[in-house]
């Protein structure tokens, strides 16, 4: 496993557990109490929920190397 894929599959978990805490997240968080205040409480989930989704997605394909990052 290169860098690369490490970075990808950590990015692609940590949105996983965004995903599975959002209630927590819309509920405790300032940005998610922001949400909820712009959005209210039901568009709001569905907009935490297609971040997560394109930050997930976003991991897999970089851990994929379907995605490559210009290198130094």
């Amino acid at each position: 496993m290169n860098e690369q894929q490490l970075i990808g599959s950590v990015i692609a978990v940590l949105g996983g557990l965004a995903g599975y805490h959002h209630r927590w997240l819309l509920e405790q968080t300032p940005k998610g109490r922001r949400l909820v205040g712009w959005f209210g409480l039901d568009r709001a989930r569905w907009v935490l929920g297609a971040v997560v989704l394109g930050v997930v997605v976003f991991g897999v394909l970089l851990a994929c190397d379907v995605i490559r990052p210009r290198g130094g």
